[in-house]
Parts: structure tokens; C-alpha cells; sequence
């Protein structure tokens, strides 16, 4: 699963297109931005108890972005024809 994924993202031809230096800004900015959603259901935990299922959705949303801001900016890296990197 990891590896489809990791091939599906890296295969996209706005990741191709990308520089190194690039991807990793993009990755963090998707990972940054995703930390800061939470402060949204958090806010919310303080106002009522009765949003459980926002939080869930929240979290949700905040692991895959993790997962994709990760694999631009990390992982990324287009393979070589002999397989090192």
C-alpha cells in the first residue's frame, strides 16, 4: 500500500516537474497547514462536548494530509535506472 501510494504521488507530473527544494516546501506547507486544522475541532472541544464526529473528520483529514506532505517532501525523489538513490 505504501509503495502504490508513494508510486502514485511521485508519478504525478506536477511532482516530476518539481525541484527537491521545491517538493520539500510544498510538503511542508501541506503538513503545516493540516497541523493548524486542528485548531479547529480543539476550539470547538472548548465551546461543547458534542462534536465528536467534527473532531474524527478533522483527524482524518490531518493524518492523510501528514501522509502526503510526507511522501511529496520526502519521499519523493525519482528513482535512478539501477535502483540507488
Amino acid at each position: 500500500m505504501w509503495k502504490y501510494l508513494k508510486c502514485k504521488i511521485a508519478n504525478n507530473p506536477k511532482v516530476k516537474s518539481m525541484s527537491p527544494s521545491q517538493r520539500k516546501s510544498i510538503g511542508g506547507k501541506i503538513i503545516i497547514c493540516s497541523t493548524v486544522l486542528l485548531l479547529i475541532p480543539l476550539i470547538g472541544m472548548f465551546m461543547s462536548y458534542n462534536n465528536a464526529v467534527v473532531h474524527i473528520v478533522f483527524q482524518l483529514i490531518w493524518g492523510i494530509s501528514m501522509i502526503i506532505g510526507g511522501v511529496i517532501a520526502f519521499e519523493s525523489e525519482p528513482e535512478t535506472s539501477t535502483g540507488a538513490k
